[in-house]
């Protein structure tokens, strides 16, 4: 029982005490897209501050320094501290995305040692999350995951999820579906083809009987036995009745009967 139970039990939140570096620099030249020296002192700007907000334990502050960095300069490094700093919001799905990006390019860009913690947070994150995949074919329908809308059918969606139960939805006028999937675990794959039906669809009549006059017979049948069955029981009842004045009577002499 108890390790049934685990086996649901959602993992806990991941933590991290890794510290970004003071001044940090961004290398370039590294495979992946540079930009303009304009751009470059701007990302770095808003680099250093979120690096200051992440050493304070300041981490959303320090997720919006870094997201207005990228906005300007898409290097991996950057990636590699917003992965830090949301890993202590317990945000898997976003780690596992800009981890990705953190050593998209190889070593070249961040550091050995970055890129071999990147690699361990990524087996990590993998106990947080599962793969759902779901397809719908139902034209103009609508599909939604956990109340976001995903695509418009015909079509399917693949996405990272964490890890419990989730549900589906597709909604087109006149139709319908929503399913809730059982709890998918960790590195688990849930695929599903959402199929819409309208309420006439999903109500089916079916005879009990191949011919209509079965039905009447079976009444007929049963009225005729309540009718046998009422005379039987008025017959009883007089019988009942002589039975108990004959015991009277019986009663009212000396010597009884026999």
């Amino acid at each position: 029982p108890a390790a049934a139970a685990g086996a649901h039990a959602k993992p806990p939140p991941m933590k991290t005490d890794e510290k970004a570096g003071t001044n940090e620099a961004l290398q370039r030249n590294a495979g992946y897209k540079n930009v303009s020296k304009a751009d470059e002192e701007c990302s770095l700007a808003a680099f250093h501050q979120g690096n200051d907000l992440l050493n304070n334990g300041l981490f959303p502050q320090a997720v919006a320094r870094y997201r207005e960095a990228l906005r300007s300069w898409d290097h991996p490094g950057i990636h590699y501290n917003l992965a830090l700093a949301l890993i202590n919001l317990n945000e898997p799905i976003e780690v596992f995305d800009h981890l990705n990006e953190a050593i998209k390019y190889g070593v070249g860009p961040i550091t050995q040692d970055k890129f071999d913690h990147a690699r361990e947070y990524l087996k990590l994150v993998a106990g947080q999350l599962a793969d759902i995949e779901v397809s719908c074919d139902k034209a103009g329908a609508k599909v939604a995951v956990d109340g976001k809308e995903v695509f418009v059918a015909p079509g399917s969606y693949k996405a990272k999820v964490r890890v419990g139960k989730h549900t589906f939805y597709g909604e087109k006028e006149g139709y319908n579906a929503r399913v809730t999937a059982p709890f998918i675990g960790p590195g688990e794959t849930f695929r599903i083809e959402l199929k819409l039906y309208t309420a006439e669809e999903l109500t089916r009549y079916r005879r009990r009987w191949n011919t209509a006059w079965m039905p009447y017979a079976v009444i007929g049948g049963g009225a005729l036995a309540g009718i046998i069955g009422g005379v039987f029981e008025l017959s009883a009842s007089s019988s009942y009745k002589d039975f108990d004045t004959a015991v009277a009577k019986c009663n009212t002499g000396a010597m009884g009967c026999s």
